[in-house]
């Protein structure tokens, strides 16, 4: 009899237990995160990093998902993915839908381009945060949408088979770059052609590019230590890697889990920084063991460069104005400022 009463007792027992983690389960929120990266690139290690901890730190409120190499959304579509729900969240390339965001599209002008080191790249992503909470033309852009985090830019510098220092350098010189940077490298005289990273290697190799627009975290997964002489050390081109949520799921979020994704928001900035600059310590000895130089610029270069680059303000100040964005100067004072802190 005493069996009996034993048996009965540990299954209701197992049952409460299945029924109390259904339950948990039921309660868990699952938020589906796109991203374009390799899961194991700088980005993509920096977003993994978020998510884990978000998981963690919510105690089981929030599971986070991630879906690299755009698996779950392609670029094109990650923002209107968002808005719909298709998925919770994902990174957004804003110069994509410049229409959506023109007021953004400052952070791709060729003088505003913040420097990849550590520093630069933490500074970069605290102007994005920090200046779209400060301004109306960002905070009007961004208003469909809960901005969660930006990790920095992607910086772009010419990757060449020949040493190069001042604009007129890229004279006649075959250069990869789209974009305001194709614009930019043909104002300097030379010719923008039109690939993509992967083609970069054999495009050089054969001689269809002289020089591509990149950085040390693609110069070391597609070999281009291989192919190219020369790194110069200064950004002209760079992009944003900003973190859209649907505003929808984040106001149905419990206030204890915005706290936590909005504290993580300054400490993934300096997780990528720190990823980062460990993958371009390796690309570099590769590069050296491979008989290469690196350019650095002087003052004076970097002056050159951006007397180039002020068309591009000029231009772009006016279509603001026609837009009827009138803080589009505070907006470009205050970007060249914080970049100038750490070009120093």
């Amino acid at each position: 009899m005493q069996k009996k009463h034993f048996a009965v007792i540990v299954t209701i027992m197992i049952c409460a237990i299945f029924f109390l983690s259904s339950q948990a389960l039921a309660k868990t929120k699952i938020l589906k995160f796109a991203y374009p990266a390799p899961a194991k690139s700088d980005m993509g290690a920096a977003f993994e990093w978020w998510a884990k901890e978000v998981t963690k730190r919510s105690n089981g409120q929030v599971k986070v998902e991630t879906y690299p190499m755009q698996s779950l959304v392609k670029a094109p579509q990650a923002l209107d993915a968002v808005k719909f729900g298709v998925a919770e969240m994902s990174m957004i390339d804003v110069l994509l839908a410049l229409k959506r965001f023109p007021a953004s599209s400052v952070f791709s002008l060729p003088t505003v381009a913040f420097p990849s080191t550590p520093a630069g790249s933490v500074a970069g992503g605290a102007a994005f945060l920090e200046m779209s909470k400060k301004y109306k033309s960002f905070q009007k852009e961004f208003k469909e949408f809960k901005l969660v985090m930006c990790i920095g830019f992607v910086g772009q510098s010419f990757v060449a088979k020949k040493p190069l220092q001042v604009p007129n350098d890229l004279k006649g010189m075959k250069i990869g770059a789209t974009g305001i940077a194709a614009r930019y490298v043909e104002s300097c005289g030379g010719v923008p052609v039109k690939i993509s990273p992967p083609e970069a290697y054999m495009s050089m190799e054969r001689g269809v590019i002289d020089s591509v627009l990149s950085n040390w975290v693609i110069i070391l997964s597609r070999q281009l230590f291989e192919v190219a002489k020369d790194k110069y050390e200064y950004n002209v081109s760079q992009f944003p890697m900003p973190v859209f949520m649907n505003l929808k799921t984040w106001n149905s979020l419990p206030d204890d889990v915005k706290k936590i994704i909005d504290e993580l928001a300054p400490q993934v900035l300096r997780v990528r920084a720190g990823i980062t600059a460990k993958i371009t310590g390796i690309a570099k000895k590769k590069w050296a063991g491979a008989g290469n130089t690196v350019g650095m610029p002087t003052p004076e270069q970097i002056s050159l460069w951006e007397a180039k680059g002020k068309v591009f303000e000029e231009d772009w100040l006016k279509k603001m104005k026609a837009q009827g964005i009138d803080d589009a100067p505070a907006i470009l004072a205050e970007l060249k400022q914080r970049r100038a802190a750490v070009m120093k």
